[in-house]
């Protein structure tokens, strides 16, 4: 656990001075670029204090650093507000879609992977399913359910546009790791003892089989957040953290972008962690290889 734990603080940390590092590479002057393509009145001077390119680059990053720790992430050049403010503003849309859009497959996936097992139709519809949403990601749903749902303004629309290209994938994975549940001898036992086929599923055969599941949630909780759900605001038009940094970038607005990078990286990297962990805390199996053969 620690060892991942510095895993993680060190990526943050590669993750920081890349984004940090972006705008001395960029070729030319950014300051230049900036008053150029966004028309600011803003002096010269205080533009260059701002990205700290009065300072040489060492000093510059542990400058950034230091203040990034203590809760201030700059100012906007355009807006000259905070950016703490601004990400706190779109933040929460953000979150709230994602949530919604992974609750939403969740469900689909569960109902559909426990019908293919009960039904032998539903296994068809479930493969095929499978293989459908993951023709069509959601940059090519996301327009799909908004010229069905045009006048429909309601978060539904954004969240299934994300949703419905996991359900095919969790759902399969869900079938496949039920069944070899339904072959290990305590099952078999179960049954022997007369419970019904729903209540062994449910029982025993569902719970080891949401482990897998969970890392699979953690992961895609984390590209949801800090991809997905992005792409998708900006075709439903939404607030959060998409619009925000695809508006950001139009304007050159560098601490608000790197900013919204460093945030996005955070939600992704901590979904995959929890989502090992509660991997591990679900199935022990994980943990103990040789006792889950005995099984």
């Amino acid at each position: 656990m620690l060892r991942r734990f510095l895993v993680l603080i060190f990526t943050l940390l590669l993750i920081f001075i890349a984004t940090r590092g972006m705008i001395r590479l960029l070729p030319g002057d950014p300051i230049d670029v900036l008053v150029a393509e966004t028309g600011t009145k803003i002096p010269h001077a205080q533009l260059r204090a701002d990205l700290h390119l009065d300072l040489p680059w060492p000093s510059a990053l542990v400058h950034d650093l230091r203040e990034m720790l203590r809760g201030n992430f700059g100012i906007s050049l355009i807006s000259r507000r905070p950016v703490l403010s601004i990400l706190r503003e779109n933040l929460l849309p953000s979150i709230l879609l994602s949530l919604t859009s992974l609750s939403i497959g969740l469900i689909m996936s569960l109902t559909l992977a426990i019908l293919a097992i009960r039904f032998t139709v539903f296994h068809w519809i479930c493969s095929t399913w499978g293989i459908t949403t993951a023709a069509l990601p959601s940059i090519i749903i996301g327009p799909l359910i908004l010229a069905l749902t045009y006048h429909f303004d309601s978060i539904l629309p954004a969240a299934m546009a994300i949703a419905i290209p996991f359900t095919g994938t969790w759902s399969r994975l869900i079938r496949s790791r039920i069944r070899d549940t339904l072959q290990l001898s305590f099952v078999q036992a179960a049954r022997s003892r007369g419970l019904s086929e729903s209540k062994i599923i449910f029982k025993y055969a569902l719970f080891p089989a949401l482990g897998a599941l969970a890392a699979q949630f953690g992961t895609h909780a984390g590209l949801v957040f800090a991809g997905w759900a992005m792409v998708t605001e900006f075709v439903f038009n939404r607030a959060g953290m998409g619009t925000l940094m695809v508006d950001s970038v139009l304007k050159r607005d560098y601490p608000l972008i790197e900013s919204a990078v460093l945030v996005s990286a955070v939600f992704c990297l901590l979904g995959t962690t929890l989502g090992d962990w509660a991997q591990s805390w679900i199935d022990p199996r994980l943990k103990n290889p040789e006792e889950a053969k005995s099984l």
